[in-house]
């Protein structure tokens, strides 16, 4: 293999990178790398080094990520790096839960996801080590293993990945990147949150080498570059005391202090903002007026629209390429729904469902993306379009920016819960910081408390008024299938046809929204784009509300008002109703909601999205405060 489109495009390898992508397919090695080192880039050098020169076959390399929007950029990587770039659609990259769901429901089925992600994982991990059919899968196609992130892989994950190494034949490879002072994950260590990397020492011995990725390649920059080297160094040594309040000092010391009047104001529109906790993430969103992104747990999988305002009302068996233009040249029209050329959109659905080059299976296609955790490939990374990205610590794993916002939190104390140890939360301010490539800023805040709704895991906080709170809005489930056309919320299918076109006209970027329960629908929570702030909906009459319902684009689901109850009584609020208005919400864009066959929602639906199960819906979110009066 040549390096020119890596040396072209990345810069490397350095001598530590080659000798690593370079080692021979049947050894196994642990690679340290800290953050910038080029770690992720240099486990895709080494998939295309396996292929092109090492004599191993694609379907047998399996690359485990962990995160499925790692997955797709893996991917976008390795294809550059491969004399063949279509061997890329061969190689097993995956993030680990799918990788245990494909195999756990190809030999048991009756495989059932459950809901708990955990399952999945605990189910695989007994068929590994209890029947021969799965383990001499596992010894007959994995001919080396891949595993990026290694130190994010704790517990019963960890626990799999031994399973799986057990049962692999002596003769196959296993390449294990892994950086220790990002581990960020369930960190204690210990029998329950030992961490692989640990594991892999402990029970494998002199199995695995152990080599090193020491070059910073992501930033140039001298403050950053002691960030990077020192303060990790700081971090990975057990004896020094007090990580917390060093590594604290170290940001402050070499980064820029944010004047308060910029702190909303973002000359790079790319830039990362990142908060510990999804409350400030929420909180900031509310203030941010240009359109941006956020990234954090819990929220729902954005499908890109182009796929519902094209194939919403589409009910054929299959669809044919030619038919597909078709419907992508009137109904798209230029715009961007989050591919830009019909051919790229084709081929993106074909390699899902299709039955040849020019016909897809439309059950098919719809398994894939009515999953839970549909392919990477036809979502947006985050819940946004365009702008900058506010994030969660956690959820900027993995990522970097040119610049980098840090809200640092004023208000911590030793008792804190939020301040689980002083290692583990030193291993989150350098993960946030050394996603920076060029410019780290800072700014402070006192801590928002946060409560959340038990099953849901809705955030919502107390305000300093009496029975009112603030409360997350635009979680999994807030928006389903039925919130956009369902029989229970809308008259006929013309009103949901309507809806379909103001959304496509009026929605495609951030918009201001609202949100008033209206009685006629089981009192739920009707949304309606374009307004700053809704009215007092006691001052309308019966004619004015009948013109609100049709501007309503969408209905919040039943589990929004059953948790703002609960929040309701966590607070100890006397009201017995909910308010009328939920105000200063955003719409971010659109997505696609995407039924797989068979679902019992289908028959709650008008036709021919019944049929069809494939609709788009606003992508909304808001941290609004309601009062219970």
């Amino acid at each position: 293999m040549t390096y020119y489109n890596i040396r072209e495009n990345i810069g490397f390898p350095d001598n530590y990178q080659k000798e690593i992508i370079e080692t021979a397919p049947g050894k196994r090695m642990i690679v340290d790398a800290g953050p910038g080192t080029g770690k992720t880039a240099v486990a895709c050098a080494r998939v295309a080094w396996l292929i092109d020169n090492g004599g191993v076959e694609p379907v047998n390399i399996w690359l485990v990520s962990f995160t499925r929007t790692a997955v797709k950029e893996i991917q976008d990587r390795i294809k550059d790096y491969l004399n063949n770039p279509d061997d890329v659609y061969s190689v097993r990259t995956a993030t680990l839960d799918s990788h245990a769901w494909k195999i756990h429901s190809g030999f048991d089925k009756k495989a059932a996801l459950t809901g708990r992600y955990e399952d999945n994982i605990e189910n695989l991990k007994y068929k590994i080590n209890e029947n021969k059919e799965e383990a001499d899968f596992i010894r007959n196609q994995i001919k080396h293993l891949i595993i990026d992130e290694a130190q994010d892989i704790v517990k019963t994950r960890s626990e799999l990945i031994l399973s799986v190494i057990n049962h692999m034949d002596k003769s196959a490879g296993i390449s294990v990147f892994s950086d220790d002072a990002q581990a960020i994950y369930g960190f204690n260590r210990g029998k329950y949150g030992q961490i692989l990397t640990d594991s892999l020492k402990e029970n494998y011995g002199d199995e695995f080498s152990v080599k090193h990725l020491k070059t910073i390649h992501r930033t140039e920059s001298p403050g950053l570059k002691k960030i990077y080297r020192d303060t990790r160094t700081q971090i990975l040594n057990n004896s020094d005391k007090n990580k917390f309040e060093a590594v604290r000092e170290d940001i402050i010391s070499y980064s820029e202090k944010i004047p308060y009047k910029d702190k909303y104001i973002f000359s790079d529109k790319s830039c990362f903002y990142l908060h510990r906790k999804k409350a400030g993430v929420l909180r900031d969103s509310g203030f941010v007026k240009i359109p941006h992104r956020l990234r954090m747990s819990g929220l729902p999988v954005c499908i890109y629209p182009w796929v519902g305002i094209t194939l919403h009302d589409y009910t054929e068996k299959k669809l044919k390429r030619k038919d597909f233009y078709e419907l992508w040249d009137e109904r798209i029209n230029g715009k961007n729904f989050g591919t830009a050329k019909s051919e790229d959109a084709w081929n993106i659905i074909c390699r899902l469902g299709g039955e040849s080059g020019t016909r897809i299976i439309m059950d098919v296609l719809r398994q894939y993306l009515g999953a839970s955790r549909p392919p990477a490939e036809v979502c947006y990374p985050e819940f946004g379009i365009s702008g900058p990205v506010l994030s969660t610590i956690h959820a900027s794993k993995g990522r970097e920016s040119r610049e980098v916002r840090l809200v640092l939190n004023k208000n911590y104390t030793e008792d804190d819960e939020d301040k689980k140890s002083d290692d583990e939360e030193a291993r989150v301010l350098f993960v946030a910081a050394t996603r920076a490539r060029e410019k780290l800023l800072y700014s402070e805040m006192n801590q928002i408390r946060t409560l959340d709704v038990k099953d849901s895991q809705r955030e919502f906080c107390r305000t300093n008024k009496k029975n009112s709170l603030q409360i997350q809005i635009g979680i999994a489930g807030d928006i389903n299938a039925e919130s956009v056309a369902g029989t229970g919320h809308f008259s006929s299918p013309d009103d949901i046809i309507q809806n379909i076109r103001t959304m496509a006209e009026k929605c495609t970027e951030m918009t201001d929204a609202y949100a008033w329960r209206d009685a006629e629908c089981g009192h739920f929570y009707r949304i309606v784009p374009c307004e700053s702030k809704g009215p007092k909906m006691w001052e309308f009459n019966s004619s004015e509300l009948k013109s609100l319902r049709r501007k309503s684009i969408a209905v919040f689901a039943g589990s929004l008002n059953n948790d703002i109850f609960k929040a309701k009584e966590k607070i100890g609020a006397e009201s017995k109703s909910i308010p009328p208005n939920l105000n200063y919400l955003r719409i971010f864009g659109l997505r696609t909601i995407v039924l797989p066959p068979g679902s019992k929602m289908s028959e709650k639906l008008h036709e021919p999205w019944s049929e069809s199960g494939i609709i788009p819906a606003p992508i909304i979110s808001g941290f609004p405060t309601i009062y219970f009066n």
